[in-house]
């Protein structure tokens, strides 16, 4: 039950990371977690449930070994961005974004 817990806390920390790299727009983030998900933890569970018999906690391990490399590649993805140019991105994006919307509003008034 220990090691549920501790999967269920590092994959909530996954899932909010996840979040803050879709909001800074880091689209190669889900590259890293389809390596580390797939191609490693499926390989390294194996091996600890068959290789070196822990059986199904064997398979625990290795998804909670999988979370915590996804983890720290996460943290070192968002961590070593440069956040100025980032944010300057962003604000662009949105000016953009904000332009088009009020020229629609525009649009939909005149027709009436």
């Amino acid at each position: 039950m220990t090691i549920f817990g501790i999967i269920v806390f590092v994959s909530g920390l996954n899932i909010i990371l996840a979040g803050i790299a879709k909001t800074l727009e880091l689209h190669e983030l889900w590259k890293v977690s389809f390596a580390i998900y797939y191609l490693l933890g499926i390989g390294f569970s194996g091996v600890l449930c068959y290789v070196y018999d822990y059986g199904v906690t064997g398979i625990w391990l290795g998804w909670l070994a999988c979370l915590l490399l996804s983890l720290f590649m996460n943290l070192k993805l968002i961590l070593c961005l440069d956040f100025e140019e980032t944010f300057t991105k962003m604000r662009e994006r949105y000016k953009i974004i904000e332009a088009e919307v009020r020229l629609s509003r525009y649009e939909i008034t005149e027709d009436k």
